[in-house]
């Protein structure tokens, strides 16, 4: 199947909407867009390719999600620069299906951003007639609304000054989801490399307040199942559950030692 603006609603987004659980994973080292079919096929609801901390091109975004859209998987995105608009369109236009916003730290930039990728409604994003995410056909003014519709905005929170402004920030219209950069909210608290530190959670949870306030999904990264189920039972339903890197290393890691320690 391939996702396109011109055709049904992704079921990823209907999830989303409905309140329903939506599972994904990062995606930082690997380039081949192979990574996407792979990951499909485990049952994923969606990819986020990292650009921010990544060797990742405009080249292996596209292939990318190119691949995964034609295999039901919903691509996102988080830009190396999230205040470079003109970039945030040309991802959208280049196969993502949403943005994956760093850093936020006021409703003003937080509404430019969410503008870079819409049409409509205040939107900035330039009019393009044929883009990969189209699929290459003609975008008419109906499917520019589609289109608005279907993309989806998640902004990470990683400042206690930016967690001051959640009410605001996630008071904007096409905002869909708040997360939390725990390691950078850490380190932001003089608490660097203590991401699951109480102090942190509790910041978290804050934000999770105000997401509830303002009809908003609650999301985070969590890189193992004791951390998944805990954030699970905490009313999370944006659950990105451990990265590409991690996974392989931890599998690795596990099955090697069962193997010498048995030798």
């Amino acid at each position: 199947m391939v996702f396109s603006f011109h055709e049904e609603k992704s079921q990823f987004k209907s999830k989303l909407n409905a309140g329903e659980l939506v599972v994904g994973t990062w995606v930082n080292a690997v380039k081949d867009p192979v990574i996407a079919r792979i990951l499909a096929s485990t049952g994923l609801d969606y990819v986020l390719i990292d650009a921010e901390h990544s060797g990742q091109t405009m080249a292996t975004i596209t292939d990318t999600c190119t691949v995964a859209r034609e295999c039901g998987l919903y691509p996102m995105v988080r830009p190396i620069e999230p205040n470079d608009l003109k970039l945030n369109g040309r991802i959208i236009d280049a196969g993502a299906m949403g943005l994956v916003v760093p850093h936020i730290d006021s409703a003003k930039q937080a509404q430019a951003i969410v503008n870079s990728i819409k049409f409509f409604n205040g939107g900035t994003r330039g009019y393009c007639a044929k883009t990969t995410t189209s699929c290459f056909q003609k975008m008419s003014e109906e499917l520019m609304h589609h289109s608005d519709e279907e993309t989806t905005v998640v902004v990470q929170f990683e400042s206690v000054a930016a967690i001051e402004e959640a009410d605001e920030i996630l008071a904007i219209p096409g905002i869909d989801v708040a997360i939390i950069g725990r390691g950078d909210l850490a380190h932001d608290m003089g608490l660097s490399g203590k991401p699951t530190d109480d102090r942190v959670s509790v910041q978290v949870e804050r934000v999770y307040e105000a997401a509830k306030r303002q009809g908003k999904v609650q999301g985070l990264l969590c890189n193992d199942l004791d951390g998944a189920l805990k954030w699970l039972g905490k009313g999370i339903t944006f659950l990105t559950y451990g990265s590409e890197v991690g996974w392989l290393q931890n599998t690795y890691n596990s099955g090697l030692k069962a193997i010498h320690t048995a030798k």
